[in-house]
């Protein structure tokens, strides 16, 4: 509120400067006007008892003209008149109240006005002609006491006046100031805290039309657009992110990719001479029944390892892939036939769920029954104790993820969704990598999502997962319809 105080005392200031010098103006403008009026009445009174005095003193005497004159003094109550001879000492009965030196005598007609002895008098002289040989005059003194008075009165009035106006305007600028500015600048200066620490909800909105309420509107536009940039900032970060990230997964592929050639070319020899030998000590019957069956053993998890290195080879060689328009809901009718005897040794249920609309998309085929297969088959390994397994095929107007300004496109989605243990979130943004898995030490290698998601990429799709704990799991398939 220092702001509001200062406008506040500044502009009291120059009023109460305003009101003093319009007050000392009125107030000279009054007493010059006093002082004329004094003047006027003086030298009109003055001039028209000269020429009466000198008539009555040629008629009367000297006698007949003081009476005129003590008569006009019971008239005149602020004016006092008195006949002196110039040529006499102030100190005479007679004689003018101002000294001879301040008296011009060398002018016989001389008339004027003259402060006296006392500073509340002022003496103004009529020169008359009565003797020939002595200068004489009309005094006329007024006294100024009254001026004294009205000049004090006029001072108390304008003091008290400026202190009312002060004091009044003071109560008004604060109560304007504080209820009507005061706590719509407190507003103003809470949301721009707001802003600097990053909150731009909540609008402000304040009453009136003028500047004030302009500028809450025009904040309250400017957080909206910077919501807006910071929105369109994050989204872009987040599909560069998503795009780094499937640039390290490529290079992350490219990798497992070369160290899978060499661990084939290394590792597959000696593997078929231990798997040979394997085969030789379960044929030799000169060999024990224990010696025959850890043989046996042997040589099928050397099995296990060849179809693991045949895994990653299929998963890091480079082949072209042919693409036909294929019905995706007759490859999924497929698989589900051929995976049927085993669901229902597994003792579980399938259902599938499919659109009436034909699903026809330019795949390789083997490869897309290969995908479900291996999804189904996850699916069968989370439900140990049997469950259900849903499948289903269905049209999908979307967009590529990680592109936000690819324009949507028509895509075929299959699922697959069990009603298993599902996976940990901590875990979702790994399951494609290759070697990952959830399962215990044994029961995988950890390259069947990743295969699938090779898969799913070269047939100009994109995978999707959702999960939650103990309430299942659902990978989604889209796949580009094929266009007529």
């Amino acid at each position: 509120m220092k702001l509001i105080t200062r406008i506040v005392f500044s502009y009291l200031l120059l009023m109460l400067i305003i009101l003093m010098v319009d007050g000392y103006m009125s107030y000279q403008h009054r007493i010059k006007l006093y002082e004329e009026d004094m003047t006027t009445d003086i030298n009109t009174l003055g001039l028209v008892m000269k020429p009466v005095i000198e008539d009555v003193w040629q008629k009367d005497g000297e006698h007949g003209a003081l009476d005129i004159i003590n008569d006009a003094n019971l008239g005149a109550s602020d004016v006092n008149i008195r006949f002196v001879w110039l040529d006499l000492l102030p100190e005479d009965t007679l004689g003018p109240r101002i000294s001879r030196e301040k008296l011009d005598l060398a002018a016989p007609d001389y008339s004027g006005s003259f402060v006296g002895p006392k500073k509340n008098l002022v003496y103004y002289y009529f020169p008359v002609s009565v003797d020939n040989k002595r200068p004489a005059a009309l005094e006329l003194s007024a006294d100024l006491s009254y001026l004294s008075n009205y000049s004090h009165m006029a001072v108390v009035r304008i003091t008290i006046l400026t202190g009312v106006l002060f004091i009044v305007s003071l109560f008004m600028s604060f109560l304007m100031g504080h209820r009507i500015f005061g706590r719509r600048l407190d507003l103003l200066v809470g949301k721009i805290r707001r802003i600097g620490s990053g909150d731009y909800s909540e609008p402000l909105i304040l009453p009136g039309h003028d500047e004030l309420n302009r500028l809450s509107a025009g904040i309250n536009t400017m957080c909206q657009q910077i919501e807006e940039t910071m929105e369109k900032l994050r989204t872009e970060t987040e599909v560069r992110i998503a795009a780094l990230e499937q640039l390290r997964h490529k290079d992350r592929l490219k990798t497992v990719g070369r160290l899978a050639s060499g661990i084939a070319h290394e590792v597959g020899t000696p593997l078929n001479v231990i798997s040979g030998r394997a085969v030789m000590i379960t044929r030799d019957n000169s060999a024990s029944e224990v010696t025959r069956e850890n043989a046996s053993i042997i040589k099928s998890q050397c099995d296990r390892i060849a179809k693991m290195i045949r895994q990653l080879l299929d998963f890091t060689r480079q082949k072209p892939v042919e693409k036909d328009p294929v019905d995706l809901q007759q490859v999924l009718e497929q698989v589900l036939n051929l995976m049927a005897p085993l669901g229902r040794k597994q003792k579980i249920k399938f259902t599938c769920v499919s659109d009436s609309v034909p699903a026809v998309a330019k795949v390789n085929a083997e490869q897309i029954q290969q995908v479900i297969m291996n999804l189904i088959t996850n699916a069968i390994h989370v439900l140990p104790n049997g469950g259900n397994i849903e499948l289903g095929i269905h049209h999908s107007l979307t967009h590529p993820p990680g592109d936000s300004e690819a324009s949507e496109g028509q895509y075929v989605c299959i699922y697959v969704q069990d009603d298993g243990p599902g996976i940990a979130e901590e875990d979702l943004p790994n399951i494609f990598e290759p070697f990952f898995t959830t399962k215990e030490v044994g029961e995988g290698t950890g390259l069947g999502l990743s295969i699938v998601h090779g898969i799913v990429s070269e047939n100009s799709g994109w995978i999707d997962v959702e999960s939650k704990l103990d309430k299942g799991s659902r990978f989604s398939i889209y796949l580009p319809v094929e266009s007529k």
